[in-house]
């Protein structure tokens, strides 16, 4: 288990061990309620294989509860609560295996749909798409996991939907999610450097692969050049070629571009999408700047939309 994997499981970990939350309800609030965690057994000790474990079984407890959803509570339980663990799934959802995330989420969605069924009510999975559009799928979430929500759309459009107007949205999501997934080639694409150079993404050589999307007057996008810059062993390793940092301006104004360039490292490869090609919605999901994507040497995607922590701690299992 890699580094970001150990760090979610003990923060995972911590958190369940404090329960259902506490604090004291707003008027007019339900009173606070636990939310039924499960208790990973002790025979359990591998941690990827607890990790599985609390995601494959997280809602087992809360889908047997009775409780009404309305405006208030989500089978009884204040919304806030659900809310709350919600995050904790998603967290959760990142440090999972593969086959473990997508089948938690066929059981959060199956547990949605039973409850419709029964109730003749769309209310609780009309919050769980809620829930999962913004915590999964919105770019400022930092619990955002596209392979987790294109396998929350593929299992909500197999069946019936609440309202069956939106499942043209929901069917453009999943193609957009489906864009370079992790373990697959990432989408070449052409771009002019300050130099008039004209390269390619499979151009590049590098056994490890920083692809930036990033805008000139993004504040966010200069706090993840400040970390990197300021983060010693890997500018070493920057340098050595032990890596490489693609820096790609996806916009179309060229004078901001050109009057900015400079202020990137100089070990940073530097360009600009002259042919208009990366908004086209066919080669990549560009939702919000920065972008981080992280390839190996054969340019298979490694990390997809990460956040900086994520690559950072990525790089450090990749190279030292």
């Amino acid at each position: 288990m890699n580094r970001f994997c150990l760090l979610v499981l003990g923060c995972l970990l911590v958190s369940a061990c404090r329960g259902g939350g506490g604090g004291q309800a707003r008027p007019g609030e339900p009173e606070e309620a636990g939310f039924p965690m499960v208790a990973v057994p002790g025979l359990i000790a591998e941690p990827q294989d607890r990790v599985d474990f609390l995601a494959e079984h997280f809602w087992d407890g809360f889908a047997a509860l009775e409780g009404a959803t309305d405006s208030l509570t989500v089978k009884g339980l204040p919304q806030k609560t659900v809310e709350e663990k919600f995050v904790f799934w998603a967290t959760l959802l990142k440090a999972a295996s593969a086959p473990v995330m997508e089948k938690s989420v066929a059981v959060a969605v199956a547990a949605a749909r039973e409850e419709a069924a029964k109730t003749r009510d769309y209310a609780l999975l009309d919050k769980l798409m809620e829930l999962s559009a913004k915590y999964l799928y919105d770019p400022n979430a930092p619990s955002r996991n596209e392979e987790a929500y294109l396998a929350f759309l593929n299992t909500l459009l197999s069946g019936p939907l609440p309202y069956e107007a939106m499942r043209a949205t929901l069917e453009r999501q999943a193609q957009l999610c489906a864009l370079n997934r992790p373990g697959e080639p990432a989408s070449d694409f052409k771009f002019i450097t300050p130099e008039g150079k004209i390269m390619s993404l499979y151009s590049v050589q590098a056994p490890v692969l920083l692809l930036i999307f990033s805008n000139p007057g993004c504040q966010l996008c200069a706090a993840y050049q400040e970390n990197l810059k300021k983060n010693q062993p890997l500018t070493d390793m920057l340098r050595k070629g032990s890596f490489k940092v693609v820096n790609i301006y996806p916009d179309d104004d060229i004078l901001a571009w050109e009057t900015y360039v400079r202020n990137y490292p100089p070990e940073w490869l530097c360009g600009r999408d002259h042919l208009g090609a990366l908004f086209s919605g066919t080669l990549y999901s560009l939702r919000a700047i920065p972008s981080l994507y992280l390839l190996d040497a054969d340019k298979k995607v490694v990390l997809k939309d990460a956040t900086y922590e994520e690559v950072e701690m990525k790089l450090y299992d990749l190279l030292f």
